[in-house]
């Protein structure tokens, strides 16, 4: 029994080990990359619980072969005061063999837990990374809203060398709360008409500053205004545009890259 034990822990451990020099799997979307960072912190966790209960197995198994070990020796400290010389020389090679085999028996599970003890600590670790990397992950989903001071937006608007979509463009910013850094973006956008659009879509779909700086590298203005709707509405991280535009040097494709990303 004491043997198949160890056996079995022997084969957790094993086990463990292989899960370890396992990667997490990247999905090109962050939403893919956290549900697969929270899948491997949960097979990472449920590992340990099992790990766990081993070294309980094991520290249970250890209390029993501890005191086989104790009764052993008192048991040979007997023997060598027996009368009968020929029987006690025998009972004490016997009582030996024993004590040697559990004492073997009971420094491989002092290992094993000691072993099992450093695996877990690992994992420990693993489960501390994972935890932040989803956090990280949840920040990039679901990011805190940006300061928003209407004066300064305003201010943006006026890189808009049309006064009338200038004034467009303060009225979305107004009516979106859009950013200062998000008008910034969409005024890299040569053509002004594009530019307020990108300002409007901006605001209508959620975009983030960088979603839009990343959207408005794309050489085509209307094919960036569309960019900047689908990243906004697809929650489609700014790595991920900036992606899209390295992926080809055809706008259409970049843009449509975006679309095709997007949690729509």
């Amino acid at each position: 029994m004491k043997k198949f034990i160890l056996g079995m822990v022997i084969v957790t451990a094993a086990s463990s080990a292989m899960a370890d020099r396992g990667s997490i799997i990247i999905g090109f979307g962050d939403k893919d990359r956290d549900l697969k960072c929270e899948r491997t912190l949960k097979d990472v966790r449920r590992e340990n619980v099992m790990m766990r209960r081993d070294i309980q197995d094991l520290q249970m198994s250890n209390s029993s072969l501890s005191f086989e070990v104790s009764s052993l020796k008192s048991e040979l400290q007997q023997c060598k005061f027996s009368d009968d010389n020929s029987d006690r020389n025998q009972q004490i090679k016997k009582l030996r063999m024993r004590l040697k085999d559990t004492q073997d028996q009971l420094e491989g599970a002092n290992a094993q837990i000691s072993s099992m003890s450093y695996i877990i600590d690992s994992k420990n670790q693993q489960i501390l990374d994972l935890e932040a990397r989803v956090r990280d992950l949840e920040d990039q989903l679901n990011p805190a809203p940006p300061y928003f001071d209407l004066a300064q937006s305003v201010m943006a608007c006026r890189k808009i060398s049309n006064a009338s979509y200038a004034s467009e463009c303060a009225s979305s910013a107004k009516k979106f709360q859009v950013t200062a850094d998000t008008i910034k973006g969409c005024t890299k956008l040569g053509d002004a008409y594009y530019a307020k659009e990108c300002v409007s879509e901006a605001g209508k779909n959620n975009a983030f500053a960088d979603q839009v700086s990343a959207c408005t590298d794309i050489k085509n203005d209307a094919y960036a205004v569309e960019c900047v709707t689908f990243a906004g509405k697809g929650r489609v991280s700014a790595d991920v545009v900036r992606s899209c535009v390295m992926t080809s040097s055809n706008a259409y494709y970049q843009k449509d890259c975006v679309a095709q990303m997007g949690n729509n």
